[in-house]
């Protein structure tokens, strides 16, 4: 299992890939074909996966999270009806998953704000991407709590 110095580093450079995808986008438009294309290349998600009980709140879209943890690593998969919200939830889960929970409290997905990804998505899409960041984190304390109560 890796160490807490080994996880920074590939959150880090997880970080650097993503900002590296968008390294050539000149404009907005670019930008959102890029976001599409991150969701577009996610794999698919396991039909017996689409429950209500996965489903992020506060998305204007639907957006499915499911988390598992395994060997002391939480991983995510996901998907959403709407192509800009796949994207996004892409985005997340390249940069959170497969980390131990206590690294993912710690770490802001800050590629939104290298990207300035919040100023150019409206204020519902926003919104979806707070949740489901949030949610994410909430994941990440629950199953911290869990370990701790074992």
């Amino acid at each position: 299992m890796l160490d807490h110095a080994s996880h920074s580093t590939m959150i880090q450079k997880r970080e650097e890939e993503i900002l590296q995808s968008f390294k050539n986008c000149s404009d907005w438009e670019s930008k959102y074909r890029r976001i599409i294309r991150w969701g577009k290349d996610m794999p698919p998600l396991d039909s017996s996966l689409y429950e209500d009980r996965w489903l992020v709140q506060g998305c204007q879209s639907q957006l499915w999270l499911y988390p598992q943890m395994t060997e002391g690593l939480l991983s995510f998969r996901g998907d959403s009806d709407a192509l800009i919200s796949k994207g996004l939830l892409a985005l997340a889960l390249h940069f959170y998953s497969d980390l131990p929970p206590v690294m993912i409290l710690k770490q802001a997905p800050e590629f939104i704000e290298k990207l300035d990804l919040a100023s150019h998505l409206s204020p519902s899409r926003r919104g979806g991407l707070s949740s489901l960041i949030r949610q994410i984190q909430n994941y990440a304390q629950a199953f911290t709590l869990m370990k701790d109560q074992k």
